[in-house]
Formats: C-alpha cells, sequence, structure tokens
C-alpha cells in the first residue's frame, strides 16, 4: 500500500468525523437501525438528516471566505461514489439533487467522502490523475464539520469532551 495524502490530514479527518458522529449520537441526533438482540434493542446510528433540518436556514457557506471556498469546490466538483453493476466496480459522478438546499447537499457530500474513505473507495490500482483532488475533498469537508460544529452548541460541546 501507498499512501499519496498527507497522513496528518488523514488522521484530522478520521479523527474529526468519528468524534463529530459520537457528537450527535450523544446530543440526541440518534435513529434506530435494524434490531438486534431479538428486537429488544437497535443497532444506534447519527440522524444525520434531523441534524441537517436544524442547521437549515442557519447554515450560511459566505460565513467566511474560507467557508465559501470550500463549499463551492465541492458542489462544483463533489466526491464520487462507488458503484457496481454485476461484477464491476465503477465511479458515479451523479451530484445530489440541485433543488435540495445547500447544506443537505454538503453534508450528504461529507459522508459521502468518509464512506470513500473509510470503506476503500479511494484505494485504486491504477494511475489517479489528480492526486490534489483526494486531499482537498479532506480539508474542504473539514472546514464544513467546524462550521457545522460552530452552528450547533449542542453538538460541539459535545464534540469538545468526547475521548479517545
Amino acid at each position: 500500500m501507498r499512501v499519496t495524502i498527507n497522513l496528518n490530514l488523514l488522521l484530522d479527518f478520521f479523527l474529526t468525523f468519528a468524534a463529530f458522529e459520537f457528537a450527535l449520537k450523544t446530543a440526541g441526533f440518534i435513529k434506530k437501525g435494524r434490531p438486534v438482540l431479538e428486537g429488544t434493542a437497535h443497532i444506534v446510528q447519527a440522524d444525520w438528516e434531523r441534524f441537517i433540518i436544524e442547521l437549515r436556514g442557519i447554515f450560511r457557506s459566505d460565513h467566511s471566505p474560507e467557508l465559501l471556498e470550500a463549499c463551492n469546490r465541492i458542489l462544483d466538483n463533489p466526491p464520487w461514489r462507488e458503484i457496481t453493476t454485476g461484477d464491476e466496480l465503477l465511479w458515479d459522478a451523479t451530484a445530489e439533487n440541485p433543488q435540495l438546499p445547500e447544506v443537505d447537499r454538503l453534508l450528504k457530500y461529507v459522508r459521502r467522502i468518509r464512506n470513500n474513505l473509510f470503506h476503500g473507495g479511494k484505494f485504486v490500482n491504477m494511475p489517479v490523475l489528480d492526486l490534489r483532488r483526494n486531499a482537498g475533498l479532506l480539508s474542504d469537508a473539514l472546514i464544513i464539520l467546524k462550521e457545522c460544529l460552530r452552528l450547533s452548541h449542542k453538538v460541539r460541546g459535545e464534540y469538545e469532551s468526547a475521548i479517545l
């Protein structure tokens, strides 16, 4: 394996995203996943959709020049998602519905970036045309997550108290 992205950036993204999802759950943004233990309990998942609803109307991509640039880069050239048609793995560049509010699309893309990284979609066995794109997506996602923390006092408090 050869890593072409700065390890500190990778670690920062991994830890920030993990602590962010922890903070969502401990702040009450939870939803039930599949049942376990004969239906008496459920796998817990972060309820991103409910969190996004709370951010609508207060998330402003123009809050800072850095945030505006990060949002524009991701919206203009969103992360692809890995798909399959039979036995073949492919990349799908389909953008989210432009009718969705901006914060909805941005946080869907942030989770797509996470999924590509955590589930192996960013490992390739062929030349990559632009190695900087992956690092840029991680950096932009971090800027967006940090803005979400700034806007949500409840989630930020849980995030700041997280211990690994």
